[in-house]
């Protein structure tokens, strides 16, 4: 049509750090809600139906048992992203499945679940603030060392995760 526009200002910053923890670092040891400490399932999972084998062990445990773990920060319920709940059905669950013997799948809400369906408010739950996370969700690959080997935030593919696991596992 012949029109012109004005220019649009736009600025971003470019880190070369984020907030949440980089690969090589080590993974925070995380003392979340598990089924041991807050036996209502629907307190600390959103999925349905819910995954009570990701809910066993803690972030901490996990980082210092020797082998790989993949940890999920995602409310399928409550997601901003709508992404968390197919993240769980079309990544976790799979690798959980084909990987549940040689690594730890770990789920975590990233708000306080109560207070969501309360009224909507987003309270982070301890581990959230500790892995200084902005989004969800997120999947972490973190290596036998106890240190980040991979993370992925939003969408991602079951086999860009199953890759950075098999590498953890030593594949």
């Amino acid at each position: 049509s012949g029109r012109t526009f004005d220019e649009f200002p736009f600025r971003f910053t470019v880190r070369e750090r984020s907030d949440e923890p980089m690969v090589g670092d080590p993974a925070p040891p995380s003392l979340q809600a598990t089924l041991a400490t807050e036996p209502k399932i629907e307190e600390i999972d959103s999925s349905s139906p819910a995954r009570p084998r990701m809910h066993d062990l803690t972030i901490a445990d996990a980082v210092m048992s020797g082998k790989p773990a993949v940890i999920a920060f995602a409310t399928p319920a409550f997601c901003h992203s709508r992404l968390c709940a197919p993240i769980m059905d079309t990544v976790m669950d799979p690798l959980a499945a084909r990987y549940g013997d040689a690594a730890s799948f770990i789920h975590v809400e990233p708000y306080v679940l109560r207070d969501l369906r309360a009224g909507f408010v987003e309270n982070a739950v301890p581990a959230t603030r500790e892995w200084k996370l902005q989004s969800e969700p997120w999947i972490f690959v973190v290596g036998p060392d106890g240190r980040i080997a991979a993370k992925f935030e939003g969408i991602v593919a079951l086999d860009e995760v199953e890759a950075e696991l098999r590498r953890a596992l030593g594949d």
